[in-house]
C-alpha cells in the first residue's frame, strides 16, 4: 500500500475506534490490529497517538471546506451568511457524526485534544462570525449587543441541536422536521432577536 493510502487507512480505523472507546480507552494496538499493521507501522507515519488524534482532525477541516461565504459577508447578506453557516452544521454533522463524538469524547475526558480541535478550527469560526456581527452593528443593521455573545447564541442553537440529534436520538421524541425548516425557523428566531428595529 503506499504510503498516503497506509496513512489515510490508520485515519479512518482511529477515527471509528476513538469514537466508539474514546481516546484514553483506544490503544495504538488495537488500532494496529483494526488496521491489519503492526504497530510499529503506525509509528511511522505518527510520531504518538496524539499526532494521529491532530491528523484526524486536520483531515475532517480538509474535507469539510468552508463553513462561511465571504462573498455573503461582502454583500452584507444576513439570511445567507447565517443560513449557509446553519446548513453547513447541519449537513456536515449528519453525513459524518463520528467526529462530533470523537469530540465530545476527548473533551468528557479532559484531554487536549478537544482544545486542539477549538483553539486551531472552532473558535477561527466563531470569530469570522464575531467580525460580521461587529460590522453589521456598526452599520446599524444590528442592535447594540455583544457580537461575541450574539456569534456564540447562533452556534449554541445549532450545537445543542445537532448534539440533540445525533448522540440521544432526539429526533424520536419529536415530529420529523425538514433541514429547510430547521434553519428558517432558527434564522427567524436569530436575526428577529439581533436586527435594529429602528
Amino acid at each position: 500500500m503506499m504510503a498516503a493510502d497506509r496513512r489515510a487507512q490508520i485515519i479512518n480505523v482511529s477515527k471509528r475506534l476513538f469514537c466508539q472507546k474514546g481516546f484514553n480507552g483506544t490503544t495504538t494496538k488495537e488500532i494496529a490490529q483494526a488496521s491489519g499493521i503492526s504497530e510499529a507501522m503506525i509509528f511511522r507515519h505518527f510520531a504518538s497517538k496524539e499526532d494521529l488524534y491532530t491528523a484526524i482532525i486536520d483531515h475532517r477541516i480538509q474535507e469539510v471546506g468552508d463553513s462561511l461565504s465571504d462573498e455573503a459577508m461582502l454583500a452584507c447578506d444576513d439570511e445567507r451568511v447565517f443560513g449557509d453557516f446553519a446548513r453547513f452544521v447541519l449537513e456536515k454533522t449528519s453525513e459524518n457524526p463520528t467526529m462530533l463524538r470523537l469530540l465530545y469524547f476527548s473533551a468528557l475526558e479532559g484531554h487536549r485534544l478537544s482544545d486542539i480541535f477549538y483553539s486551531n478550527h472552532e473558535i477561527k469560526k466563531v470569530m469570522k462570525l464575531v467580525d460580521y456581527i461587529q460590522l453589521r452593528i456598526s452599520q446599524g443593521a444590528f442592535g447594540r449587543l455583544n457580537p461575541i455573545l450574539v456569534a456564540r447564541a447562533f452556534t449554541g442553537m445549532l450545537y445543542t441541536y445537532v448534539t440533540a440529534e445525533l448522540l440521544f436520538d432526539a429526533g424520536k421524541y419529536y415530529p420529523q422536521v425538514t433541514q429547510d425548516e430547521i434553519v428558517e425557523n432558527f434564522l427567524k428566531i436569530f436575526l428577529d432577536g439581533v436586527r435594529n428595529d429602528r
